[in-house]
């Protein structure tokens, strides 16, 4: 067995995380069977689109969830299980169901080659822990064909009972309420939730300097980057970019100016989130959150999908900006040291 940890500080040195073992596993499955107590709408994304682009494996999809039947779900996790549900079954590659007849809080993932199954892991990770950033620190172990038979035998054997006695298949299942969506910054790594009286501070503190920083709809980069080249894994496997994860191209007339910052600073929202930003590459011209990529795609990304305008997962164009009202970023120097007030205009 191999120990599986998260890469959070002071523990990240030389991890060998759950998305890490997950995709080394996945190259040379044909068949995966996944048990997760909890889902996340942005992981269940990034299954998808990596089925999606590595089609000619034709890697076969069985996914149970165990606690949503009864505690809830909202309506964006439902409609990306949904479409994730849809895509495997008009593909005859697997189906999501849900477990009906008690709550299920188990981790498992069971790799299958030719109908043998010869890896599982096993441990604290919901599937949202695909995600490259967790808000967590979880543990794991990955259990291999060479030395770990009796496990992976006994996890498939599992699976293998849990589907057919105590599961509900998505597509009967409808469910009459949702759960409140909250913003995706919520609980999230290395972002901070400021009270009434620190944003009313930060306003109080604006100056007159600001700086306006394009939202481009292009199709691969800058807020679609989920849509671009992605990351080859072993053996060719193409694994898509988080869906939130969102890097700002700027123009040289705004890098040019004189007030954009050059250095890593503060942001504060003007909807009370708090977090580091920079700037970077040639002339500075890639702007992002600092540590993870993700932050400013959840807080940009997020704002788009309370609005409506677009489903997670969803391409985002010019028209959608158009729907949305607003095509920029404004950034405004206040007077609190290194520190910006941030907001869509």
């Amino acid at each position: 067995m191999r120990l599986l940890t998260s890469k959070i500080p002071p523990l990240n040195q030389g991890s060998y995380t759950f998305r890490d073992a997950f995709f080394d596993m996945f190259t040379n499955a044909d068949t995966i069977n996944l048990a997760s107590g909890y889902i996340s709408a942005d992981s269940l994304a990034e299954l998808h689109e990596t089925l999606i682009r590595n089609q000619e494996k034709q890697v076969r999809i069985k996914l149970i969830i165990g606690m949503h039947f009864f505690e809830g779900i909202t309506r964006v996790q439902y409609d990306a299980a949904t479409k994730l549900n849809t895509y495997l079954t008009d593909n005859d590659r697997g189906e999501v169901a849900v477990v009906k007849d008690f709550k299920f809080h188990g981790k498992m993932y069971c790799f299958y080659k030719e109908g043998v199954p010869f890896a599982t892991i096993i441990g604290s990770s919901n599937l949202g822990d695909l995600s490259t950033a967790h808000s967590s620190y979880e543990i794991n172990v990955l259990a291999n064909q060479e030395n770990d038979r009796d496990i992976i035998t006994q996890a498939t054997n599992f699976f293998g009972q849990l589907y057919p006695t105590s599961t509900l298949s998505l597509s009967e299942w409808h469910p009459e309420k949702y759960e409140p969506t909250r913003s995706p910054l919520t609980e999230y790594t290395n972002v901070e939730k400021l009270s009434a009286e620190d944003i009313l501070r930060t306003r109080q503190a604006l100056t007159q300097t600001h700086v306006d920083i394009p939202l481009k709809p292009e199709a691969k980069s800058n807020l679609n980057v989920f849509y671009g080249k992605g990351r080859m894994g072993k053996n060719g496997l193409v694994i898509p970019r988080p869906w939130y994860e969102v890097e700002l191209i700027v123009p040289k007339a705004v890098t040019s100016l004189d007030s954009y910052p050059k250095e890593e600073f503060t942001a504060v929202t003007n909807d009370g989130w708090k977090f580091k930003c920079y700037s970077g590459g040639d002339n500075n011209k890639n702007f992002r959150s600092s540590i993870d990529l993700q932050i400013l795609g959840r807080w940009i990304k997020g704002q788009l999908e309370d609005a409506g305008v677009i489903k997670l997962g969803d391409l985002i164009t010019a028209d959608t900006l158009q729907n949305f009202g607003k095509d920029t970023l404004r950034m405004t120097k206040t007077e609190i040291p290194n520190t910006w007030y941030m907001e869509l205009v």
